[in-house]
């Protein structure tokens, strides 16, 4: 079960240069053997430069970025969804759950279910059909963790550095919870008295 001691809100531009620590600490604990530095330096500024953070936080209607604290407030994890998104297989569109990410100190707590649900209760509220992602074929943990999550794979694609080629798994997931359902799970995510929309007009 989750730890219900992590707090999951929505980032803005207060949050830039967290997300910016966050972004570079985690992408480097998992990925920093797959570049040269100096490839994964150009990388990383595509999405945590400040620039690059500032127009993606502004974009709200194309982007949306999770912030996740401990209950000491300090900043343990991130994610970010693109909406309606073309999945690079099928083209169909739905949400893409680009990052989602934990600093390694705060694993193994039901963390990473937590910021995953937020994410699947944030991608039903905008009314997407389904959330999709990639994932390294070689990371099998991470692949467990998002079948365990409903996600099926779906094919694979390739994605190059500048170092190498490497494959990249397609996940899946089909959302077929209605709006209504998605207030009634983020409200009890909080421990909050759901509010249900009437049916009558």
């Amino acid at each position: 079960m989750p730890d219900h001691s992590l707090h999951i809100r929505p980032a803005t531009l207060d949050d830039l240069n967290c997300l910016q620590t966050l972004g570079h600490e985690t992408y480097r604990d998992h990925f920093a053997a797959l570049w040269s530095e100096q490839g994964l330096e150009a990388f990383l500024d595509q999405d945590f430069s400040h620039a690059a953070l500032r127009q993606s936080l502004s974009q709200t209607q194309r982007h949306l970025w999770l912030i996740a604290f401990d209950d000491t407030e300090a900043a343990v994890g991130f994610a970010k969804i693109n909406w309606s998104s073309a999945q690079p297989l099928s083209g169909t569109p739905g949400a893409e759950l680009q990052k989602l990410y934990l600093r390694a100190s705060a694993t193994g707590r039901g963390w990473g279910e937590a910021l995953m649900q937020a994410v699947e209760q944030q991608a039903r509220l905008q009314g997407e059909n389904s959330l999709w992602l990639e994932v390294l074929q070689s990371n099998h943990r991470a692949q467990r963790f998002y079948q365990r999550q409903g996600f099926n794979p779906v094919g694979d694609i390739s994605f190059s550095t500048d170092l190498q080629t490497i494959g990249m798994r397609v996940m899946e997931r089909r959302l077929e919870c209605s709006y209504a359902q998605a207030q009634i799970d983020g409200a009890q995510a909080q421990g909050e008295q759901p509010h249900v929309p009437s049916n009558k007009l």
